[in-house]
């Protein structure tokens, strides 16, 4: 779910809480809103936290180290040690 999608659901769930005027003997529509609202908030927090782990700040992130590199003999004409 996305940041707009998140928004959306939590402005649906703001709505159906506080503006309708609706009583049902089955339903708790104020309930539902803040239902709608919970998860719109909890879509929005997932939504920042995926996005910090993706593109974090660029600082932070370093590079991997590179493999030492050996030089002066081929590998398969390198010295052993033998004791």
């Amino acid at each position: 779910m996305g940041l707009a999608v998140s928004l959306f659901v939590f402005a649906a769930g703001a709505i159906v809480a506080f503006a309708v005027n609706v009583r049902s003997t089955t339903v708790n529509v104020p309930a539902i809103g803040y239902i709608l609202m919970a998860v719109g908030v909890l879509g929005a927090l997932l939504w920042v936290m995926m996005w910090e782990r993706v593109f974090g700040d660029p600082r932070q992130r370093r590079p991997a180290p590179r493999p030492p590199v050996r030089r002066g003999y081929p590998p398969d004409e390198a010295p052993t040690r033998r004791f």
